[in-house]
Formats: structure tokens, C-alpha cells, sequence
């Protein structure tokens, strides 16, 4: 009886023995895990730490995109109508431009029929010149033929050498 209660204690400490190495077993497998999720934490940690120090970083870089996005819109405005005021001037010269095209032009077309009304006015003149020349002369037979005492009457005959 006491060799089965002893067997029988022996056999518990067994078991027991047993258990007791299953549960180090689980307990060392526990422990793994709580470290692994102990320096998974950690590195979630940093990570985020560092996504918050970047998180910030882009915030910054945002702020300062935003206000250069913002510089850029206003020179953007400010050429803007740089070119539609210089678009308005470009129209003026055109339009002035054309006017002096017009003004030459017409200017030209006076010049010409100018040139052709005085061409026209010397050719007269020479013409009266000559005109002027032998009405001159024939005033002068004419002065010959008058008698040189009364200057009314013709003279019947000329006397020539």
C-alpha cells in the first residue's frame, strides 16, 4: 500500500512534473510573444514618431508651398494684365499704324496727281511762252507795218535792203 501510494505520488510527480514543464514551455512561448509584441510597440512607436515628425515636416513644406502658390497666383495676376494692358497697347499702335499707312498712302495719291497738275501747268507754261514770244512778234510786224507818223494806218509798202 505505501509502494502504490508512493507510485501513485510518484506518478503525480510526474504528471505534475509534466504539467509543470508544459506550462515553462508556454510560459517561455508566452514570454517570446510578449517580447516580440513588446518590440513591435516600440517600433510602431518610432514609426510613428517618425511619421508624426514627418507628418509635421509636410505640414511646413505645405505652408511654404501654399504661400509661394499664393506669391505665384498674385505675379500671375499681375502679368496677367501687364499683357492685357500691353494687348490694348499693341491694338493702339496697330490701329495708329494703319492710320499713318492711310495717311501716306492718301498723302501719295496727292503727291502724284500734284506732280501730274504741275507737269500738266509746265507744259501750259512753255506752251504760253512760245505763244507769248510770237504774239510778241507778231505785235512787232505788225508795229512794222503801221505807219511810223500816224502809228494807225498800215503801210501800203515796206521798204527792205
Amino acid at each position: 500500500a505505501l509502494h502504490s501510494e508512493v507510485r501513485s505520488l510518484h506518478t503525480n510527480l510526474q504528471q505534475a512534473s509534466a504539467l509543470m514543464d508544459l506550462y515553462n514551455q508556454k510560459i517561455v512561448f508566452l514570454e517570446d510573444q510578449i517580447k516580440a509584441w513588446s518590440d513591435r510597440v516600440v517600433k510602431l512607436q518610432e514609426d510613428g514618431w517618425q511619421q508624426s515628425v514627418s507628418l509635421s515636416n509636410c505640414q511646413r513644406k505645405l505652408v511654404d508651398v501654399n504661400g509661394d502658390a499664393q506669391k505665384l497666383r498674385q505675379s500671375l495676376d499681375g502679368l496677367q494684365a501687364n499683357v492685357g494692358s500691353s494687348r490694348l497697347e499693341v491694338a493702339d499702335v496697330l490701329i495708329e499704324l494703319e492710320k499713318e499707312r492711310f495717311s501716306k498712302k492718301r498723302i501719295e495719291d496727292d503727291l502724284e496727281v500734284m506732280s501730274r497738275k504741275a507737269s500738266s501747268l509746265r507744259a501750259k507754261a512753255c506752251e504760253s511762252t512760245v505763244l507769248e514770244k510770237l504774239r510778241h512778234e507778231v505785235k512787232e510786224y505788225r508795229g512794222i507795218l503801221k505807219c511810223g507818223i500816224c502809228h494807225d494806218r498800215q503801210k501800203e509798202v515796206v521798204v527792205t535792203k
